[in-house]
């Protein structure tokens, strides 16, 4: 005879991408980007500016802006290496080609540069300027901080490609809906696995969601090791709920310190 397993997923994709408005300031060889207080890498750039058309038209044309700039830079250097090395003609005068050469990488290094310079402040200015229209109960359509909004859910485009794995199997059921209100209103039934990756269930509702853990199941959340963008508190509130999921009475505990940090659960039989 076979059993079935009940397992319950609270995820967000992308959840430490917070809806937060984009800032640019000049470093010393490059930009530097910042969500708020918190500096975040090029590559997180490229992926938020993907989710703005426009802003993503913007942040290309920098990009193409960027390489010629570079490769005026490298004209300019090689011509400049050439006049230093005193390469001479017939009549022992410097070439006006590599003077040219300098002059030009120089002048075409620093009018691009400027050029990608604005198309990268528009591409952030549109970017900053979708969090200008009102605040909506959260949806999949928008990617929502986990750090200051409770909101949870799945972005649309994934959960259709979930769908398209999925939608035929019997055993799996994919449910796009804000997790606390779902909480609530299944808060009566029991899972044989709840994996908890995102707010609600895990720093909301806390208690609600481990008396929906079968006895004999299991309770998972993992990112409990520190992260250097967490903002600021967060670390406080990882240290609460791990000490208070270890003296519940009801659970045997188990941290591992693994990866962003994991600590399974496992409820007693009564």
């Amino acid at each position: 005879m076979s059993k079935t397993l009940y397992i319950l997923l609270f995820t967000s994709f992308f959840g430490m991408l917070s809806a937060q408005e984009l800032t640019m300031f000049s470093g010393f060889f490059d930009f530097q980007y910042y969500q708020d207080e918190m500096r975040i890498e090029k590559k997180e750039v490229d992926f938020l500016m993907q989710q703005n058309e426009e802003a993503n038209f913007y942040w290309k044309k920098s990009k193409v802006f960027s390489a010629i700039a570079y490769s005026s830079i490298g004209i300019s250097i090689v011509s400049i290496i050439t006049v230093s090395n005193n390469e001479y003609d017939d009549e022992k005068q410097i070439h006006p080609l590599n003077l040219a050469g300098y002059f030009f990488g120089l002048t075409s290094s620093v009018l691009f540069s400027f050029e990608e310079y604005n198309y990268k402040k528009k591409a952030i200015l549109k970017y900053n300027s979708s969090f200008d229209a009102p605040k909506q109960t959260y949806n999949s359509y928008k990617i929502k901080g986990v750090f200051d909004n409770k909101g949870v859910g799945l972005r649309l485009q994934f959960v259709k490609v979930a769908r398209s794995f999925f939608d035929k199997e019997s055993r799996i059921k994919i449910i796009q809906e804000d997790a606390e209100v779902w909480i609530e209103k299944n808060k009566h039934r029991q899972f044989d696995l709840i994996f908890a990756d995102t707010w609600a269930g895990k720093f909301t509702h806390l208690n609600q969601t481990l008396q929906m853990v079968k006895p004999g199941g299991f309770y998972i959340i993992d990112d409990l090791n520190r992260q250097e963008n967490w903002p600021e508190g967060h670390q406080d509130k990882v240290i609460f709920l791990m000490e208070e999921l270890k003296y519940q009475t009801s659970f045997s505990a188990l941290p591992i310190d693994f990866g962003t940090g994991i600590m399974v659960l496992c409820r007693k039989f009564d």
